[in-house]
Order: C-alpha cells, then sequence, then structure tokens
C-alpha cells in the first residue's frame, strides 16, 4: 500500500517532521438491514513525511491491534527531524501507545 486504510479511533501524534499513526478501526461492512456496522482492528504503523509528502509503513513488533487510545512519538536523537530519522534509521524514532483497548488477547 503507498498510504494507510481510512479508518477511526486511531492515535496519532507528531515527531519532528513526522506524523505517525497506529491502529484504530477500518469498516469491513455496513448491514442495510438492521444498520449494524462492521469494524476490523488495526496494528499498523504510518509515518507521513510533513516535508516530503510521502508515508511509509513501518513495523510494530509484536503486532498489537489498539483502539480508542493515545501515541506519543519522538526522534531519539533530538533533532526534530524525525521523518528523515526514520528514513535513515527506523530506530530512531520511537512510540509509546497508552490506554484504549483490544479485541486480541495481549501476549
Amino acid at each position: 500500500n503507498e498510504y494507510p486504510a481510512a479508518r477511526t479511533a486511531h492515535g496519532a501524534a507528531v515527531a519532528g517532521n513526522a506524523l505517525v499513526i497506529y491502529g484504530g478501526m477500518a469498516k469491513v461492512e455496513e448491514n442495510m438491514w438492521d444498520g449494524r456496522t462492521v469494524w476490523s482492528d488495526l496494528s499498523d504503523v504510518w509515518i507521513f513525511d510533513l516535508v516530503g509528502k510521502k508515508w511509509e509503513q513501518r513495523g510494530l513488533f509484536p503486532t498489537l491491534k489498539r483502539a480508542y487510545h493515545t501515541i506519543v512519538a519522538w526522534d531519539e536523537e533530538g533533532d526534530g527531524n524525525a521523518a528523515a530519522a526514520a528514513a535513515a534509521d527506523p530506530g530512531r524514532v520511537s512510540l509509546a501507545a497508552f490506554g484504549g483497548y483490544t479485541t486480541a488477547i495481549d501476549p
């Protein structure tokens, strides 16, 4: 994928020149008879370079589906350029998630 799927209930944070989004829920289907919406929990992490205007998907291990949470992202080097840091060294950009819930059992 070139960009993240449409979602709701995700976490988002800005770290330097990067917008980071994590998790949330994607709409799978809507039942036209009873109005019920079926959602799929997401565990993906995406970084949007605010200068270069480009999305990049990042790995997360272990994966953890999370929704209705808050995240904080930062550049480990502290120079404010998290997008360039992620391109040069993925380990430089860190992410912490707080609260929310998951429908999967945590390891």
